[in-house]
């Protein structure tokens, strides 16, 4: 019998702090809520917060909390480094090296319940996991969609322009960009239009400034993508 195809995407930003996890877990919270099951993996995480569970990434705590599944902790999140710094030079510092393997590994481990699984990255496209190689490397190893969270910002056009011809020059299929408010400011709109104006690539999600306090995570998205 046939295995059905993974539906996994690997979810990267324009840059660091510019709203991945909160993208990513709104989005875990409306394919849940649309009865689409979904799971996050967070394969690399830096930096430690008190969670209920202990000292863990709060990224990847969200996603354990946003999951369809109850999994735990090491399932969501295999590297975990206490230090808030580049994950490439905590692994060098610390001699624990980050070995593609264990990474898809986990993916593999997932994607065998048959749900949707969303793997957010570290930073941005290009951000180190070692110094040979980049987490981008990994996901062409792996030849996952890719989705892109685009914070709006001054300079945001050029970094999301530049995000995507990355993407597809690796070879790999933008399915779409989501665009988080990192601000109230009313010119925010005048950057999406700009990014419109230079990719067909669709916009399948628009989250305002503190929308997660709205329960409406669905309205945001365009879920069809997901289908």
């Amino acid at each position: 019998m046939n295995q059905p195809k993974p539906k996994t995407w690997f979810i990267t930003g324009t840059d660091t702090e510019i709203g991945k996890t909160y993208s990513t877990t709104r989005l875990l919270a409306a394919l849940n809520e649309a009865n689409m099951p979904a799971n996050g993996y967070k394969p690399v995480a830096s930096g430690a917060a008190m969670t209920e569970l202990g000292l863990k990434n709060p990224d990847a705590f969200g996603h354990l909390k946003a999951s369809f599944d109850s999994l735990q902790y090491e399932e969501v999140n295999p590297y975990f480094f206490e230090a808030e710094e580049a994950p490439h030079i905590l692994a060098d510092e610390l001699g624990q090296p980050i070995f593609f393997e264990k990474m898809t590994k986990g993916l593999r481990h997932l994607e065998a319940k048959n749900r949707i699984t969303l793997v957010e990255g570290a930073g941005g496209w290009y951000t180190p996991l070692s110094f040979e190689k980049s987490f981008s490397d990994w996901v062409v190893e792996n030849q996952l969609p890719v989705i892109v969270v685009v914070g709006l910002k001054l300079g945001v056009i050029n970094h999301a322009r530049l995000t995507f011809d990355a993407i597809e020059k690796a070879g790999l299929k933008v399915t779409g960009w989501i665009a988080n408010h990192l601000s109230d400011s009313a010119s925010l709109k005048n950057y999406i239009i700009g990014i419109q104006a230079f990719t067909d690539i669709p916009l399948i999600g628009e989250i305002p400034y503190k929308g997660a306090i709205s329960a409406d995570h669905g309205g945001y998205f365009d879920l069809t993508h997901f289908s």
